[in-house]
C-alpha cells in the first residue's frame, strides 16, 4: 500500500466494557456481526481502520484483529492510540501497550 486513505474507519464502537460499544453507543455487535461489514469495507478498497486499546477494554482489537489475519500486511493499514489512562506506571508503559496491541493485531505474511 503506497499512499494513506483518505478515509479511516472507526472501530471505536465494537464491542463491550467501559467504553465500548454497549456503553457508548447502545451497539451489542461482534464478530458474526461486524464480519460482513469489514468484508464488504475491504472490498470497496476502505482499508484504513482505526482502533485503540481503550475501545471496548481491548474488544476493539480483538475483534479487528480476528479479521485482518485472513488479509496480507499489505492489503491493510491499522491506527491504534497509546493511552496513558490505561498504561502501568512502568518507564516501558508505551511499548508494554504496543506489544499488547500488536498480539491482538495479527496479519498473514
Amino acid at each position: 500500500m503506497n499512499t494513506v486513505p483518505k478515509i479511516a474507519l472507526g472501530a471505536w464502537s465494537w464491542g463491550a466494557g467501559a467504553a465500548g460499544g454497549d456503553q457508548v453507543f447502545g451497539s451489542h455487535l461482534f464478530e458474526d456481526d461486524l464480519r460482513p461489514v469489514f468484508d464488504k469495507a475491504m472490498e470497496c478498497g476502505l482499508t484504513l481502520w482505526d482502533t485503540a486499546a481503550v475501545y471496548g477494554e481491548g474488544t476493539s482489537e480483538r475483534i479487528l484483529g480476528s479479521f485482518v489475519k485472513d488479509v496480507s500486511r499489505e492489503q491493510v493499514i491499522i491506527s491504534t492510540k497509546f493511552t496513558p489512562q490505561i498504561a502501568s506506571d512502568s518507564l516501558e508503559a508505551m511499548q508494554e501497550m504496543l506489544d499488547g496491541s500488536k498480539a491482538h493485531l495479527h496479519f498473514r505474511m
